[in-house]
């Protein structure tokens, strides 16, 4: 028997958190409609049902429906999490659209967001994705604070617009502060060589990978 029949069988489709795991479960197999049918089906949708809805839409690529539900839940003057925050931020930066990006990192850090790791690299993503370098360096963390997926994320951003030394330098600068890198920053270092022209240091780069770093080589890698 299925896993969600058996949950109404057994009663268990009333309780919030199996029904905000279903709609993360089902956005998780890419089947958007069952998540929207148990969503729209409730009569109570709580602050957590409305956040699990906008980071599915988000992880399914629906930016603009992700934005709509940011909208509707502002209306409705219900809670924030890290993860609809990082969501929205994540859909504003896939659409490009700046003035939107810069009102959801203004309502992050007036509810007390601007410090948490998650919202904070989805912040430099966007501002990065939008061409906005100024920001992102304002955003990125203290060196003694900085996670690897903050490093990742300036990686990506200067191999994007083409500051390829400058992903190199920060690359070496994440090295020697003891942060290890892992596949998704060789990405990022190999495209900048590769967008760059550096193409011996590439293939330094890419020897090293493995070699000195354990990071297996892979397919985007290549």
């Amino acid at each position: 028997m299925p896993l969600h029949g058996h949950i109404i069988l057994t009663g268990f489709e009333t309780n919030e958190y199996i029904r905000n795991s279903l709609i993360t479960m089902y956005a998780d197999c890419g089947d958007v409609n069952s998540s929207s049918l148990i969503f729209n089906a409730l009569l109570i949708k709580t602050s957590v049902t409305w956040n699990a809805m906008l980071a599915s839409n988000a992880c399914l690529g629906l930016w603009e429906e992700a934005l709509k539900l940011l909208l509707q839940m502002q209306r409705e003057k219900l809670e924030f999490d890290q993860f609809s925050l990082s969501a929205a931020l994540s859909a504003a930066a896939n659409l490009a659209s700046l003035e939107e990006g810069q009102q959801i990192h203004c309502l992050a850090t007036k509810l007390g967001f601007d410090s948490n790791s998650f919202v904070g690299n989805a912040t430099m993503d966007m501002y990065g994705k939008c061409g906005e370098m100024n920001d992102v360096l304002k955003i990125f963390p203290e060196p003694n604070l900085r996670p690897r997926l903050s490093w990742n994320v300036l990686i990506s951003v200067f191999a994007r617009h083409g500051f390829f030394q400058k992903a190199r330098n920060t690359f070496h600068d994440m090295v020697k502060q003891g942060s290890k890198p892992d596949h998704v920053t060789f990405v990022s270092l190999l495209s900048a060589c590769s967008h760059g022209g550096l193409v011996d240091e590439g293939l330094r780069y890419f020897a090293a990978m493995t070699s000195e770093f354990g990071v297996p080589a892979g397919i985007e890698h290549c």
